[in-house]
């Protein structure tokens, strides 16, 4: 079992509500790293997170729209 390292829990992010792309490369998702919720696409192939979106409020229940 790998040890964890006090700078992992730093990098610690909790991902919620979520919509997967049509294509199911993607999804975008609420993500939150300890100060309030962002939004945040995220490749499903790779585990990559390209944050896309922060506000003074918390940004939740992302969707894709139908267009």
């Amino acid at each position: 079992m790998k040890e964890t390292e006090v700078r992992d829990l730093f990098d610690a992010v909790e991902i919620q509500d979520f919509d997967v792309h049509p294509s199911g490369k993607t999804a975008v998702c609420s993500v939150n790293r300890g100060r309030n919720w962002e939004l945040a696409t995220l490749d499903l192939r790779t585990g990559r997170l390209k944050y896309v979106l922060s506000e003074e409020q918390s940004l939740r229940n992302p969707t894709y729209s139908p267009d």
